[in-house]
């Protein structure tokens, strides 16, 4: 099978560019042929407004690489990341005229909110959702927290609304959740279309001694609830908390650490994925305590696949994830004191955490691994090619 893969990367990497590149080798290792094609937000760097914000709406040189890449290569399936924004959503209709399936994975809430995080500061926000015209989040300065950005963004997205290019030109919706397809699918996006596929990681091939420490892995930024977790280190004794991961809330992080009270927790940046593998084969625990409404949770699947439990918090995806007493605990970010009792439960228990850590393991082998993404990969391209030759001949 001959599989064109699409991806536009944003300025700051992020967990969306790993699954790209992670399905695309799955696929080549199993004997596919991959033609990757993709975009970079850097090339919007310096274009003057009017011409960046109509390269996001529809990018003329986008549609014909594209146009000339299709009749070169005749890819039987076109599987489509993200498009925001130099890639531009010109790339459905391109792909639809020239008869070819469109399966789209929806990483975000991108085509309901600007921000894609369906957040307005520390509170969840459905106020776009389901609106033509997101004007609420340009006027909020969602986007960036810029008002040209947000009324950029909101303008791409009104546009394609208005064109209904979301239902008109994509024959499959990929979620990595069930709780993220229930937000489109209440924004309008027609359910029929849309399927859940979690995200996977490969198989590290060992699990963990729980001989180390606690981890956090991610974005240093405030709806990943880095500095919630931090507070509860202050009730949290005997277990080390080490910090993996870069953003801007790094300075704050960094002061927080002076105090003599949280010595036990320590930055350590951001690290390659070969150095995180090696903190988590040997990790006790990993936190994920999310402020926001998170569509999945990679840091939740890297630990299973070490057999390393997991602190999750109770919003978002992640209780699809995390099984309480199963392969992790829940527990409420907010709350300082019952986050540490719950850590303390996990680490301060031989026999609880060994249950636990066997639990995670075995998550990610039934859910989470390599041959389940690939059985569902293959059966998305099946489902989305039938659909789109039922929707041929009802337009014809």
């Amino acid at each position: 099978m001959r599989v064109l893969t699409l991806h536009n990367y944003y300025c700051q990497p992020g967990g969306e560019d790993r699954v790209f590149r992670a399905e695309a080798a799955l696929l080549e290792k199993r004997g596919h042929e991959v033609i990757r094609y993709t975009r970079h937000n850097n090339e919007l760097v310096g274009k003057g407004a009017i011409a960046a914000l109509s390269s996001a709406v529809w990018n003329p040189v986008v549609v014909r690489d594209l146009q000339r890449l299709i009749a070169d290569r005749k890819p039987d399936v076109a599987h489509v990341h993200n498009v925001f924004s130099a890639l531009s959503p010109a790339v459905y209709s391109t792909l639809w005229r020239a008869g070819i399936p469109v399966v789209q994975t929806l990483h975000n809430y991108r085509l309901v909110c600007p921000s894609a995080r369906m957040r307005r500061g520390v509170r969840s926000c459905t106020a776009c959702r389901g609106r033509v015209v997101p004007w609420p989040a340009m006027v909020w300065r969602c986007y960036q927290d810029r008002l040209a950005s947000s009324v950029a963004m909101g303008v791409v997205l009104g546009a394609h609304n208005i064109m209904r290019t979301w239902w008109k030109w994509i024959d499959l919706y990929v979620f990595p959740s069930d709780f993220a397809r229930r937000q489109l699918v209440s924004a309008g996006l027609p359910a029929d279309r849309m399927v859940v596929k979690p995200h996977f990681v490969e198989d590290p091939g060992s699990v963990s001694d729980g001989s180390g420490g606690a981890l956090f892995l991610g974005r240093l930024e405030v709806e990943k609830g880095v500095l919630e977790l931090i507070e509860t280190w202050r009730w949290v004794r005997g277990c080390q908390l080490e910090i993996i991961g870069d953003g801007p809330l790094k300075a704050t992080v960094q002061s927080r650490l002076k105090d003599p009270e949280l010595s036990h927790v320590a930055l350590t940046g951001w690290l390659r994925q070969e150095e995180v593998a090696s903190r988590l084969s040997s990790a006790r625990l990993v936190a994920v305590p999310s402020l926001g409404d998170e569509s999945f949770g990679l840091p939740v699947i890297e630990a299973f696949s070490h057999g390393v439990p997991v602190l999750a918090s109770s919003r978002g995806a992640l209780p699809e994830l995390v099984q309480e007493g199963v392969n992790g605990v829940i527990a409420d970010p907010l709350d300082a004191k019952g986050m540490a009792q719950r850590v303390c439960a996990v680490v301060d228990q031989p026999s609880q955490w060994r249950r636990l850590a066997e639990g995670a393991r075995q998550s990610y082998l039934h859910r989470y691994g390599v041959e389940s993404a690939y059985r569902t990969l293959m059966d998305l391209y099946e489902r989305a090619t039938s659909w789109h030759r039922s929707r041929i001949k009802e337009c014809r």
